[in-house]
C-alpha cells in the first residue's frame, strides 16, 4: 500500500498481506502444541494446508519443519526446551500470502483443567477516532483435555467501557453454527480519548 501526503508530497509505503487462513494453537498434553488451520471467513477447518515452522537465532530465521494438516485441519508439533519456534506459515495451493505469525500461546498447560470455554474478539483496527464504528467478531471455542471445539448457539453480552469504566454500549449476540458473531459499536463523538474496553 503507498500512500501520498498532498501538500508535502510525503510517501509511506506498507506491505499489505492477504491470506484466507487463520491458525489456532494450543498447548496439548505430552509436550505438543496442536494447530487448527481455519478458513479466516466460513471458519471451517482446511485440509491438507502446508504448515512451516520457524526458529529464530540472531535475527535469522530458520525453518525446522513442514507440516500438513489432517482431514480435520490439525497438525501436532513438539514443545520442548530444545526448539523455541519464533512463528509459522501456512500455505495451500495459490494462498502463500501469511506473513510469519508468532505462536500465541503464552500459558502452561494444566491438565487438571478438562473444560475451559474461551473466547477471541477481534476487531476491524487497532486506532479509532471519536465517532468511528468498531467492528467486533468473535469466536468462541470449548478446550478440552485434547480438543478444541467451537460453541455454536451460546447467546453473549457485549458491553462496551470508556477509558474510564462507564458503560457506553451494550450488545446481545448469540454464536452462528461456527462458534463466531458480528456486531458493532459507534463511538460517541464526543467521547474521551483512551483505551475502551
Amino acid at each position: 500500500m503507498r500512500i501520498v501526503a498532498g501538500k508535502t508530497g510525503v510517501v509511506v509505503e506498507n506491505l499489505l498481506y492477504i491470506t484466507g487462513f487463520k491458525m489456532l494453537t494450543c498447548a496439548i498434553p505430552d509436550n505438543q502444541y496442536e494447530a487448527a488451520v481455519l478458513d479466516a471467513e466460513s471458519g471451517k477447518p482446511v485440509p491438507d494446508a502446508l504448515v512451516r515452522l520457524f526458529t529464530e537465532k540472531k535475527g535469522e530465521l530458520t525453518e525446522v519443519k513442514a507440516l500438513l494438516t489432517d482431514k480435520d485441519g490439525k497438525v501436532r508439533f513438539p514443545r520442548t526446551d530444545e526448539i523455541n519456534y519464533a512463528g509459522y506459515t501456512v500455505e495451500k495451493d495459490t494462498d502463500r500470502g501469511m506473513p510469519l505469525q508468532r505462536i500465541g500461546v503464552s500459558y502452561v498447560f494444566n491438565e487438571s483443567v478438562t473444560n475451559l470455554w474461551q473466547m477471541i474478539l477481534l476487531t476491524d483496527r487497532a486506532l479509532y477516532r471519536p465517532g468511528q464504528t468498531v467492528y467486533v467478531k468473535g469466536i468462541a471455542y470449548r478446550s478440552q483435555t485434547d480438543t478444541a471445539n467451537v460453541i455454536a448457539g451460546e447467546k453473549y453480552t457485549l458491553t462496551l467501557t470508556d477509558a474510564n469504566r462507564r458503560e457506553i454500549g451494550k450488545k446481545e449476540v448469540r454464536t452462528n453454527e461456527f462458534g463466531s458473531f458480528t456486531s458493532e459499536f459507534v463511538l460517541p463523538s464526543g467521547g474521551l480519548n483512551g483505551e475502551y474496553y
